[in-house]
């Protein structure tokens, strides 16, 4: 378990000072500390916007969530399966706990296919017909960058989206948003100090997607490894539809990197694995998070045997290494309770992930909830920038944020290795513990 800075109550805090401050922030999202200048917590400004930022929820209305995602086409089963996680959470609150601060929670998924042009009106009619609370893990770089100027317009919450894009931690010049995974900047320098510890002065070569998130991995990985003294021998990349990368795969193999990172998605993540393998590669193989998930790894089998990754999004419901875990244990049973039978086991995976964001949702209302204006938009922005919570089914640590010098909440992770044998992913008892730090990783 990592440790944590101590925090005070973010709650009490903010409330004290927006009272004090009578919530008439001029910061213009400048993200200048304290409201007016006062040198207290951050808090967003409110000057542009509309009056019912500010007003709170009536007694017995719903608290709406909406989101968007892929629910049809190719990644159907990554927006389905964080949808319906995100739903068990939330049924299970309301039947539990009655909801938040006497208020049922109503989650609105709407479909965008992971195209960012269906993301806008989707996101328009959640605002303007819906009367949205927030939003919550709308997934997809693109999607998230297309609805953000309605949000910030509407000053409406754009809560933990579901991308590891660093640029979604920015209070200074978007403070409405804020990331719900580790920034993939701060992932790509873990990569290089863990080879630099193993191996000084390594030969590393990557293959990276052709898009946002391969160009934050590659920029903060290439800073990186010339900061911790490492080569990088071959920079491959392939295009976000790419269904074969034999020729990377073999300019890698030729570069004879010790290790090989694949900075990818998909079925790429398995090409990699086999690629290597059948080259006889003997070094070690690094996978993003998308490619060290279960999911990838069990369908390499054998060629992914040893295959290195980080655990920060937490544990895996399908990982044998798991099952005797608390929080898998407790998920497994509201699954049962509260979810959807009727999906496939197969997409737990992407179930927990939403169960988590519904974690995280609920703590962020719950504090603002606590600050004397309640449940309005406003209190849970504020809230979401100083959120202090236990996070659900990691390998460790407490999610901190406190804008704008720490604008992340997710920054811990251990070291995984896959035993193919036992289909598991096992801590290799190294750690990355950047709590606090990784705005430093930012280019």
């Amino acid at each position: 378990m990592a440790v944590r800075k101590a925090s005070a109550s973010v709650a009490m805090v903010l409330a004290l000072s927006l009272a004090a401050a009578g919530c008439s922030s001029k910061n213009k999202h400048n993200g200048t500390p304290g409201p007016s200048g006062s040198g207290g917590p951050f808090a967003v400004d409110t000057s542009a916007c509309p009056a019912s930022a500010n007003t709170a929820l009536e007694a017995g209305q719903p608290i709406k969530i909406g989101t968007t995602g892929p629910l049809s086409g190719p990644l159907a089963a990554v927006g389905t399966g964080i949808a319906a996680g995100e739903q068990a959470y939330f049924n299970k609150v309301n039947a539990e706990q009655g909801g938040v601060d006497g208020h049922q929670l109503q989650l609105l998924a709407k479909d965008d296919g992971y195209d960012p042009t269906k993301t806008v009106p989707a996101v328009t009619g959640l605002v303007n017909d819906d009367k949205i609370l927030a939003t919550l893990a709308q997934i997809g770089t693109a999607n998230v960058l297309a609805s953000q100027p309605l949000m910030e317009h509407s000053c409406t919450p754009q809560l933990w989206v579901g991308t590891g894009a660093p640029q979604f931690g920015d209070p200074t010049h978007h403070a409405w948003t804020t990331l719900g995974l580790t920034p993939y900047s701060t992932e790509a320098t873990a990569w290089a100090d863990y080879i630099a510890a193993k191996k000084p002065g390594a030969k590393v070569a990557y293959l990276a997607i052709d898009n946002d998130s391969g160009q934050a991995y590659t920029s903060s990985f290439d800073a990186a490894a010339q900061k911790d003294g490492l080569t990088v021998v071959d920079k491959e990349k392939h295009s976000p539809t790419a269904t074969n990368v034999d020729a990377q795969i073999t300019a890698i193999l030729a570069s004879n990197p010790d290790y090989v990172i694949g900075m990818t998605a998909g079925g790429v993540c398995v090409q990699i694995s086999a690629g290597l393998a059948q080259g006889g590669f003997k070094g070690g193989v690094i996978g993003a998070a998308n490619c060290g998930s279960l999911t990838a790894l069990n369908a390499a089998g054998a060629a992914a045997d040893g295959q290195l990754s980080i655990g920060f999004t937490g544990r895996d419901p399908a990982n044998p290494a798991d099952a005797s875990n608390p929080d898998i244990v407790q998920f497994k049973a509201d699954w049962a309770k509260y979810g959807n039978p009727q999906l496939p086991a197969a997409l737990l995976s992407q179930v927990i992930t939403g169960y988590r964001f519904g974690v995280m949702a609920v703590a962020t209302l719950k504090a603002a909830a606590a600050m004397p204006g309640g449940l309005t938009r406003v209190d849970v922005m504020n809230a979401a920038w100083h959120l202090n919570t236990p996070l659900f089914g990691v390998y460790g640590g407490t999610g901190a944020m406190n804008a704008p010098t720490d604008n992340y909440l997710v920054e811990y992770g251990v070291w995984l290795k896959y035993d193919a044998a036992t289909k598991s992913l096992v801590p290799t008892g190294d750690v990355v513990d950047q709590e606090g730090k990784s705005g430093q990783f930012q280019g």
